[in-house]
């Protein structure tokens, strides 16, 4: 019988290859990349087959941390760039109604930009 299962192992020998006329992809991978004896087997380190869930729960918070920072950086910008506006509620929105821009410290573009760089 061609390629049989013994003891957890494919056996392809060369009389069955030739058989055939040429090597098939199972052949060459046993080749190439040979089952471990059982001494490796118990000896080798083992790698999971599959991504465990927690680094997709890891990709998908740090992507969170970076949507929520880019979503911020402006608003901390305007914050830091422009004054209070006049007639607003104190804690740095405009007026309702008006075109003015949100602003608490009026330190400038300068600090504003020199400031969001450290958090780059």
């Amino acid at each position: 019988m061609h390629g049989e299962l013994a003891a957890g192992r494919l056996s392809t020998s060369a009389d069955d290859i030739e058989a055939i006329g040429e090597k098939t992809a199972t052949a060459v991978a046993l080749e190439q990349y040979p089952v471990p004896t059982e001494e490796e087997a118990r000896s080798l380190r083992k790698v999971a087959d599959r991504i465990p869930i927690k680094a997709y729960l890891l990709c998908v918070v740090e992507f969170a941390e970076r949507a929520s920072y880019y979503g911020v950086k402006t608003v901390f910008s305007n914050f830091m760039q422009f004054p209070l506006p006049k007639g607003g509620n104190g804690a740095g929105a405009p007026p309702k109604g008006s075109e003015a821009t949100a602003g608490a410290l009026g330190r400038g573009i300068q600090f504003s930009v020199a400031i969001g760089l450290l958090f780059t």
